[in-house]
């Protein structure tokens, strides 16, 4: 009924969930602790939460941005 009125009813607020023991959080916690200017630490946050978007099946904002840091966090994994 919100949706016929134009309303569009309520957003409901987005939550993204990370387990702080998972070993990519932990050794993301560690680079940033050690170096928070690192830009490895940014590139895998932007990484990870285009792919939790992807993941619900929305799109990203900048997909551009999104294969800039996912090639930079890959590039340095060989």
């Amino acid at each position: 009924m919100l949706k016929r009125g134009g309303t569009g009813g309520p957003k409901q607020k987005r939550i993204l969930e990370l387990n702080p023991r998972h070993a990519l959080i932990s050794r993301m916690h560690e680079r940033f602790a050690s170096a928070a200017d690192d830009p490895l630490v940014a590139n895998a946050a932007e990484v990870l939460f285009g792919l939790a978007l992807l993941q619900e099946g929305s799109p990203l904002a900048d997909p551009v941005r999104f294969n800039r840091a996912a090639t930079e966090v890959l590039g340095r994994i060989v």
